[in-house]
């Protein structure tokens, strides 16, 4: 059985390699038209670029396993934060982010995820904002090395962690 697809009102048309979002796999099958420019080269036309890349960030963000460094940066851009900004949110630093988005280095699972939440949170009505935040501040502290002991009791609850 095979799907038809709608384009939403446009010609499908030989899949074209996006490469100006900076992503390796993303392909345009309409949407988009090759202007003829002055030098004799063809220059791209994105209908909706905007709609486009939220299209692609959803697609990252809710389909697939773990983000390269470039889909990292891809969203990181999307929301229009630096590198900067986003190192505080993610309490890590402008060099861990140059390393991951560079793929120079793996984005770290912790990293991963913290950026799904804040896309979703800005992003997606009904997500609370400062909820978001709350649980990438509880996976920074998951990073964090234990220092000191941990301590137990035993209470008519059943075992709890108890002050050192």
């Amino acid at each position: 059985m095979t799907k038809e697809m709608s384009y939403g009102g446009h010609a499908p048309k030989k899949p074209l390699h996006y490469r100006e979002c900076g992503l390796d796999d993303v392909y345009l099958v309409s949407g988009y038209d090759l202007v003829p420019a002055d030098d004799g080269t063809e220059d791209l036309v994105v209908q909706d670029i905007e709609g486009l890349h939220h299209a692609i960030a959803e697609c990252l963000v809710t389909e697939r396993k773990m983000l390269t460094g470039k889909e990292f940066a891809f969203l990181r851009r999307h929301l229009e934060m630096t590198q900067p900004e986003l190192a505080i949110e993610l309490g890590a630093t402008v060099q861990s982010l140059y390393r991951w988005e560079s793929e120079q280095s793996r984005v770290p699972g912790t990293a991963d995820t913290a950026l799904r939440f804040i896309y979703l949170a800005r992003t997606r009505p009904g997500i609370v904002a400062d909820a978001a935040r709350e649980i990438v501040r509880q996976l920074r502290e998951m990073e964090r090395p234990r220092t000191g002991k941990m301590v137990f009791g035993d209470t008519d609850d059943g075992w709890m962690p108890m002050a050192a």
